[in-house]
């Protein structure tokens, strides 16, 4: 078989479990309310239409996870997450550089410890102290 073949199929497959779903949730949705219904009418002090609701409920929700995955956990998601994270802190990087080349910064630069001396110019820092201005910094100044 060759690749369009095969991808027409597992699509053919994915569409039949999906509409396998939905029949399974429409017969979950008209059972319940007829258990609610009985329930009222015969015996409106005892709840008991709760129980099959709940029971048919869990088994909607097994063939749910079966079908669509685990909400959250799936690998599409775990994907589009990680690019996300990768690209907010490229852009947390690019900021950074940003501000440290234009010695711009929401803090101020740190203070000489001689007070007759000037605070140190942005371009002439070591890389070790550029660090501990970044320290000083939280995300929340970045957005």
């Amino acid at each position: 078989m060759d690749k369009d073949t095969v991808t027409y199929l597992k699509a053919e497959k994915r569409v039949k479990e999906m509409k396998s779903f939905y029949r399974f949730l429409f017969t979950w949705i008209v059972l319940s309310s007829f258990f609610m219904a009985l329930n009222f009418f015969s015996s409106p002090g005892d709840f008991w239409a709760i129980y099959p609701t709940l029971a048919i409920g869990l088994a909607v929700a097994i063939r749910y996870i079966r079908v669509f995955g685990w909400p959250g956990f799936g690998k599409e998601w775990e994907e589009r997450k990680f690019y996300e994270e990768v690209e907010r802190i490229k852009e947390r990087e690019e900021r950074i550089k940003y501000m440290l080349d234009h010695g711009r910064s929401s803090r101020p630069l740190p203070k000489a410890k001689d007070p007759n001396q000037a605070a140190p110019d942005i371009d002439k820092l070591e890389l070790k102290e550029i660090k501990e201005i970044r320290k000083q910094w939280r995300d929340s100044e970045f957005v």
